[in-house]
């Protein structure tokens, strides 16, 4: 395991020390978060004082990217389940 994946899991389980801060590759650990979806989470653990403000701009922004997909799928599946009601599908049988 590696230092962003000790780090993010450290975050995770809430035990994280100033030594889990070290020696991090922080565009790797940010594409981590991203991949699994929780730079909200991650970016509310972090401890802002051992991290570059740099590094905070580059989650908090890929956070709003994940929000804003979120919000369209969440549009697409409102209008897909409006035209299963207009077409008398219940996806539920």
């Amino acid at each position: 395991m590696n230092s962003e994946e000790r780090l993010f899991i450290a975050l995770i389980k809430g035990n994280v020390t100033a030594k889990d801060y070290e020696n991090i590759d922080w565009n790797e650990f940010i594409k981590l978060a991203y991949y699994h979806r929780i730079t909200g989470f991650i970016a509310k653990k972090l401890n802002k004082k051992l991290i570059s403000e740099k590094t905070i701009k580059q989650i908090n922004k890929l956070n709003k990217i994940i929000i804003s997909k979120n919000l369209i799928l969440n549009n697409e599946m409102i209008s897909l389940f409006k035209e299963f009601k207009k077409k008398e599908l219940n996806l539920l049988q």
